[in-house]
């Protein structure tokens, strides 16, 4: 049986609808940051080593300026680091966020919360989007595999702290609140126990992190949440509906 819920966007409210409220849409998701290809699904190798398609030593490494052209992100990697190599652990220590109105430049290794960091994600609706710069907010998304039990995560970088914030034990899909200081995950957590029972379940749900990162999540602590959609009603913003279906991810 699905249900439908409410709950205010600070997590206050809680309570169960007895049907779909009238401005619930039934329309495409809307825009999120994805490690996704616009080209053919599943063409591209994501655990395959940037040296194996190009050497880094003859291909400049990607680099990536902010809207407001005050950031540079500089993908370097280096060819006899075999953490380098694979897309793992420790890929991404050489990666480079350059100050572009002090000069500094700063490794990935040396931010604070640094694991890991693979791609730079970027707007399923416009691949050339790769930051989210919204009033005060200054980020970007990496993914990075973890190993073959907890898939892929999802990091945020905090431009302006600089420092790296994982936004889930597994993967998490950030979802845009435009004209907003803030912006919604779409979140994976596999293997949650399932209260009495000793089977464990992969679980989904709702988080909401602010212009400092801090999150609400929307699911109980330690239970075994499972979201299929969710849409966000905002009144007086453009858009006022936000919606996510479970096969965004």
């Amino acid at each position: 049986m699905r249900e439908f819920w409410s709950v205010k966007p600070r997590g206050t409210d809680l309570k169960k609808l007895d049907a779909r409220p009238d401005w619930y849409a039934q329309a495409k998701s809307s825009p999120y940051f994805t490690n996704v290809e616009p080209q053919e699904a599943g063409s591209a190798d994501a655990t395959s080593s940037p040296a194996e398609s190009a050497s880094p030593t003859a291909t400049p490494a990607p680099t990536y300026k902010s809207p407001d052209s005050s950031f540079e992100l500089i993908l370097r990697v280096d060819p006899n680091d075999e953490d380098d190599q694979i897309d793992g652990p420790g890929h991404g220590k050489h990666f480079v966020l350059r100050d572009l109105k002090t000069g500094t430049e700063t490794e990935f290794a040396k931010i604070p919360g640094f694991y890991g960091a693979f791609e730079l994600l970027h707007d399923n609706q416009d691949e050339n989007r790769r930051f989210l710069f919204d009033g005060p907010l200054r980020l970007a998304f990496f993914d990075l595999h973890l190993n073959s039990t907890d898939g892929d995560t999802v990091f945020a970088l905090d431009l302006t702290g600089p420092r790296l914030v994982r936004l889930s034990p597994n993967w998490a899909t950030p979802i845009l609140l435009p004209s907003q200081p803030a912006f919604l995950t779409f979140t994976e957590n596999r293997y949650i126990p399932i209260p009495a029972s000793k089977k464990t379940a992969n679980c989904s749900y709702i988080e909401r992190w602010d212009e400092k990162l801090n999150h609400i999540r929307y699911a109980r602590e330690k239970s075994a949440a499972l979201c299929y959609g969710m849409s966000m009603y905002r009144p007086g913003l453009t858009p006022n509906v936000i919606t996510s279906r479970r096969s965004s991810e």
